[in-house]
């Protein structure tokens, strides 16, 4: 398995992260640190998600990780008669997009049943999930910044990161609508 950059890694994961805390889902740590299992995770904080937005949260890494490599990330679905899980084609099979996207892939079993309906529903998360990376970059490029620094955020430090992004960003808009 081919190993990804330490900037890979923390793009996906602060993916995970800003989308995880716009859909209300708190996060309780975020790290690019490591494990038996994983190169990168994002733990929330408690409960779970509905699963509309896990299946939002699942997607964004992989869209993440893929702009800020200056990639288009691919989609592709299984057929009817193969096994029930989507992937996306390329080398990210070989990170954390494989597992995202079973994970996706199960999380939009409970809203669309069938594989043709999960299959357009999955379609049309991920232009949410892209939209979603689209407007909030600022603040994945701050939390991803932060991860590369710190390795490992907890929920406030994430918070106040997407915050203190969020205000700088509306700050330059400001000032440039006066200019």
């Amino acid at each position: 398995m081919r190993s990804l950059s330490r900037r890979a890694i923390a793009y996906h994961e602060a993916g995970h992260a800003v989308v995880m805390e716009a859909v209300g889902v708190r996060v309780r740590r975020a790290t690019i640190v490591p494990s038996k299992y994983e190169s990168g995770s994002v733990c929330p904080h408690e409960g779970e998600s509905d699963p509309a937005s896990q299946v939002l949260i699942d997607l964004v890494g992989v869209l993440a990780e893929r702009r800020a490599a200056g990639r288009r990330p691919r989609l592709t679905f299984p057929s009817a008669t193969a096994v029930s899980y989507f992937h996306v084609k390329g080398d990210l099979i070989e990170y954390g997009a494989a597992v995202d996207g079973l994970n996706a892939w199960e999380a939009a079993a409970v809203i669309a049943p069938s594989h043709r309906e999960r299959t357009a529903y999955l379609r049309w998360q991920w232009e949410r999930a892209a939209a979603m990376v689209e407007r909030r970059w600022v603040e994945v490029e701050a939390v991803a910044a932060a991860l590369l620094k710190r390795k490992t955020l907890y929920g406030s430090e994430v918070r106040r990161v997407i915050r203190a992004a969020h205000l700088r960003a509306l700050g330059e808009r400001i000032r440039a609508k006066f200019r």
